[in-house]
């Protein structure tokens, strides 16, 4: 069975706004990616507050969603996830929100790759317990990458 991730908006939005780590995030591409079904809605609200920034204009906003709408990531049902989410929100102290990728990864035994370091630190913490193996920074993943 091929190597497959969770992967949240943090990572997507590399694929089409350059970051530090996009070039590992890149390399994610060649590897069975899924997300909950909030994943677009992630993107939008992280695409709109780069526009009300002023990093990015409203013309590269939607071609960067356009891209995004036709990436190779498999969209998971979030409804089965929303009472684990919120349990390891309060286990965590960290946004459900994030959480509800958490749980997918936790319930499919998979990695789940991010670029939000707040949330490495939560699962990593002292509440976090067998997450912290759960949950990897974008350029902690290339050791699972051939």
């Amino acid at each position: 069975m091929s190597l497959q991730f969770v992967i949240d908006a943090s990572v997507a939005l590399q694929w089409v706004v350059p970051e530090a780590t996009s070039p590992v995030a890149d390399r994610l591409l060649g590897y069975r990616l899924l997300a909950p079904d909030v994943l677009m809605g992630d993107l939008a609200q992280v695409l709109g507050a780069k526009v009300a920034l002023g990093d990015l204009t409203a013309v590269e906003a939607a071609t960067a969603a356009m891209a995004l709408q036709g990436a190779e990531v498999e969209l998971m049902p979030s409804r089965p996830l929303l009472a684990d989410a919120v349990r390891l929100a309060a286990q965590l102290s960290h946004p459900a929100q994030d959480c509800l990728y958490l749980a997918l990864a936790q319930g499919m035994q998979l990695v789940y790759v991010t670029a939000n370091p707040a949330l490495v630190r939560a699962v990593r913490g002292p509440h976090g317990g067998r997450l912290a193996g759960r949950v990897v920074l974008v350029h902690e993943v290339e050791r699972f990458l051939r």
